[in-house]
């Protein structure tokens, strides 16, 4: 799917850009945060500081992302799923600096070639606004690049920064969802014949994948209780990747005008069957 020349240029950005929690947090130490063997889930009531996010013995998230600094990344409590609080997603549009995002960042899973997971956590965003390009969830390899080699239609791998799939709002006014293998040269992109973020209120959002850098790979989206999305193709950019970061908020603001503005609550990681 082609971007603006801005987006584009801001996935190159990115790879300068920290993924540990800002200079205020107390980022947790590398060699003590624990791989999900089981699940992860949150409902952010248990914080009371943004810096609570980020323990240091790293059971809970691990950064966040807040590019330009204008970007918000915060508990509020003006809207919640359940209990008092939720947190809330603030980017402005992209830019000449690069890629607008605001998303939390989860560095602490290890899924490959055959490896299912499964997601879910609940948005509110605000409308108001077209949404198209607005991406929500991504899946990274860090330690995968894309390099003349691998990916030699796009020459000399300005791609490069963590390859993997991710979701986002697609169509005019951002009316449907998409997933594609962002940063990656092959895979389709998965596209919804219905559902999308409605405005100003409260919805599910479950995702199921299984790994194959082949087509047999699984990609199924649930907005609420209705399958919205089941696609197979390539859903991990190579047999030797590994995903270790999940980002959920606002990973990319892809509009060149507007402000958006997402709330996400209860949320759910799990690598074993939660039973849907």
């Amino acid at each position: 799917m082609p971007f603006p020349d801005p987006f584009r240029a801001g996935l190159t950005l990115l790879a300068l850009v920290t993924l540990a929690a800002c200079d205020s947090d107390p980022a947790p130490e590398p060699d003590t945060i624990p791989i999900i063997s089981d699940a992860f889930q949150t409902d952010f009531e248990a914080a009371s500081s943004d810096a609570d996010l980020f323990p240091r013995d790293g059971t809970g998230w691990t950064g966040r992302q807040q590019q330009p600094e204008a970007n918000r990344v915060e508990l509020s409590t003006a809207r919640s799923r359940s209990g008092t609080q939720s947190m809330r997603f603030v980017a402005v549009p992209t830019g000449a600096a690069g890629t607008s995002k605001a998303d939390l960042v989860l560095e602490r899973l290890d899924l490959g070639e055959g490896d299912r997971a499964w997601f879910e956590f609940w948005a509110y965003l605000v409308g108001g606004s077209d949404a198209q390009n607005l991406f929500v969830w991504d899946l990274e390899a860090p330690a995968t690049c894309t390099d003349e080699q691998a990916c030699p239609s796009t020459g000399s791998g300005a791609l490069c920064p963590a390859p993997g799939r991710r979701l986002y709002l697609s169509g005019p006014q951002g009316t449907s969802w998409a997933s594609d293998l962002g940063k990656w040269c092959r895979g389709d992109v998965f596209r919804a014949s219905t559902g999308t973020l409605r405005p100003d209120q409260w919805t599910r959002i479950r995702i199921f994948i299984n790994l194959s850098s082949e087509a047999s790979g699984q990609f199924r989206v649930w907005q609420d209780d209705a399958l919205v999305l089941d696609a197979t193709g390539l859903t991990l950019p190579r047999a030797e990747a590994r995903y270790t970061r999940l980002q959920l908020g606002i990973t990319a603001n892809g509009s060149e005008t507007a402000t958006h503005e997402l709330f996400i609550d209860d949320v759910v990681v799990a690598v074993t069957d939660p039973g849907w």
